[in-house]
């Protein structure tokens, strides 16, 4: 061996041949045992009760929506000058109702001639759904709702 490789391998060596007392000891502060110390933090009943409550309430969200989107056109009112028009809706019956007749209930809404949705209104049953007034600036519909008419397209 070369005067250079020596220098390069004693080094090496010295910090493999060093005493036990120079080597790196475990560190005092270390837990004794994994089992007893979690890093995850623990949820708290706060911390579950706000859980439960936010996927409740995006069930039934989602349950909404799903409801809405199964109505059906029963119905359409059309304004004298054919610019708007009134579409009621029938929600599907979720339980079966006294009398086999009877209507459920509904939405009603305002769209544009070209079935662009304005507003809507609920109906507790369609069977309270009455013939539209229709004025210059304004539909009324008695008991459900009074919808206003856009100014642009009402001249």
């Amino acid at each position: 061996m070369t005067s250079d490789q020596e220098a390069d391998r004693k080094p090496a060596e010295a910090v493999s041949e060093q005493s036990p007392e120079v080597q790196e000891k475990p560190s005092e502060t270390a837990p004794m045992e994994e089992s007893s110390v979690s890093l995850k933090p623990k949820a708290g009943p706060f911390k579950t009760v706000v859980f439960v409550l936010t996927m409740a309430g995006v069930a039934l969200t989602l349950a909404g929506i799903v409801y809405d989107a199964q109505s059906q056109l029963e119905t359409t009112f059309k304004s004298p000058d054919g610019k708007f028009a009134v579409e009621v809706y029938a929600y599907p019956r979720l339980l079966p109702g006294k009398a086999p007749k009877e209507k459920g209930p509904g939405k009603v809404r305002l769209v544009t001639g070209s079935g662009v949705p304005l507003d809507q209104a609920p109906l507790n049953t369609l069977s309270s759904m009455s013939e539209p007034r229709w004025t210059k600036d304004r539909v009324h519909i008695e008991n459900v709702a009074d919808f206003v008419l856009p100014e642009e397209n009402s001249k």
